[in-house]
């Protein structure tokens, strides 16, 4: 195996390893191996299985389709698929997510990628969405969550608790937005944000869910907004997909809503 592939691979297991916060020896000691080992595999003068490869990414917590790019940088083929969730493979797991959005009845859910792109979303999401910003909206803003929420042609104007939601959302934000085909994105939504420094209060944030208010001509609409992931994914489309629901927080809002589905 070529010198370069197994430092690639060490500079990335590297990168993982300090992203966790851990050391080689307690990234050993939760592998089962030796801090020597984990040297050796770092620095490229030990090669490593694909099974100790798998075993690595399983303590670190690697995303799918980061643990293709680790076993690619050591030499081995992707281990898991990357399907596009239009694919007939998939077909099973768009039915569930389809059911899953539709249960929600007059509650707004949407289904979106590791990018913030909206896949897929129930009627009541539609019809609150057109309900707050018209429905002549620009097709790239409607069809990104983040850009919908945080652009002033979107959701931002009619946001009631900037200060509050915005710095909690770019948290989340610059933790999806990892990799380098991501940097467009994530440096477009940081000027929308435009928070002036604010953006890192949030990491501080231990709610289950994020708070959302609205202006609308009904008064303030508040919810609660909840992300559901998927428990046991093979493949890293479905690994990386979001459920994102927007409950009411009270009962101004569940009436809203209610009436937006007579």
């Amino acid at each position: 195996m070529p010198v370069s592939k197994v430092s690639a691979f060490g500079a990335l297991l590297r990168q993982w390893r300090a992203t966790q916060g851990l050391s080689q020896l307690e990234l050993a000691l939760a592998a089962n191996g030796s801090s020597r080992h984990i040297s050796f595999i770092e620095t490229g003068r030990s090669v490593p299985s694909r099974d100790m490869i798998v075993l690595l990414c399983e303590v670190l917590n690697v995303p799918l389709r980061e643990r293709n790019a680790l076993l690619l940088a050591a030499g081995y083929a992707p281990l898991y698929s990357e399907c596009s969730l239009g694919d007939v493979v998939l077909d099973n797991a768009r039915d569930v997510l389809r059911r899953l959005l539709d249960a929600h009845g007059r509650y707004p859910a949407i289904v979106v990628n590791r990018r913030f792109d909206i896949l897929m979303a129930n009627d009541a999401a539609t019809r609150l969405t057109g309900a707050l910003c018209g429905n002549h909206q620009d097709p790239a803003i409607a069809g990104n969550l983040m850009r919908l929420l945080l652009s002033p042609n979107g959701l931002r104007s009619k946001l009631v608790n900037l200060e509050e939601a915005v710095p909690t959302l770019m948290w989340r934000v610059r933790r999806e937005l990892t990799s380098t085909e991501d940097r467009a994105l994530l440096d477009e939504l940081v000027a929308m944000a435009d928070m002036k420094g604010q953006i890192g209060l949030a990491a501080s944030v231990t709610q289950p869910f994020i708070p959302l208010r609205f202006s609308s001509s009904d008064g303030t609409l508040s919810f609660v907004s909840t992300i559901t992931a998927l428990g046991t994914p093979l493949d890293a489309t479905l690994q990386e997909l979001r459920i994102e629901t927007l409950l009411a927080a009270d009962d101004t809002t569940d009436r809203f809503l209610s009436a937006l589905t007579c």
